[in-house]
């Protein structure tokens, strides 16, 4: 019953903070991550470890993870305990309360299969494209929140 009305209370904490402008849900619907999935699977080497690991082993959540740990330039472990903490995060990497969360050290693995393939710098380059055509611009670096400003252009 605890768990139940945490659940509760946990998803009408999302509500709230998606009625304030939620900068990671703005991501998420700016960019189609599940478009990265085949380089990210071919790149990493599609996982296929036990079924029982759930989300924690899927490569976009992973990715997902990483886009947060390097926008946020923070170090792996805070990262997973970022996720781990805020429910927006972990809302943006579609994860729920009870879902795993990577640990640092899959994390780490991740991301060294992804440079040594050549493939993770490209791939935020990719994702800087897609949120400047849409109109926005991020700020990096900022452990308050990503912050999507949008910017007024004049089209020729």
């Amino acid at each position: 019953m605890a768990k139940q009305s945490f659940v509760r209370s946990a998803e009408k904490r999302l509500e709230e903070i998606s009625a304030d402008g939620d900068p990671l849900e703005a991501l998420n619907a700016t960019v189609d991550f599940e478009r990265f999935r085949p380089i990210l699977e071919r790149a990493a080497g599609k996982h296929r470890g036990n079924e029982s690991e759930g989300p924690a082993s899927d490569a976009v959540l992973k990715f997902k993870m990483l886009v947060l740990q390097n926008r946020h330039d923070l170090s792996l472990e805070a990262t997973t305990r970022m996720v781990l903490d805020r429910l927006s995060w972990m809302r943006f990497c579609g994860l729920g309360i009870t879902d795993p969360v990577p640990d640092a050290g899959t994390l780490r693995d991740f991301r060294g299969a992804l440079i040594k393939a050549g493939v993770l710098e490209s791939l935020f380059a990719k994702i800087e494209r897609i949120i400047n055509e849409a109109g926005w611009v991020s700020q990096l670096g900022r452990m308050v929140d990503l912050e999507l400003i949008p910017v007024h252009r004049r089209r020729p």
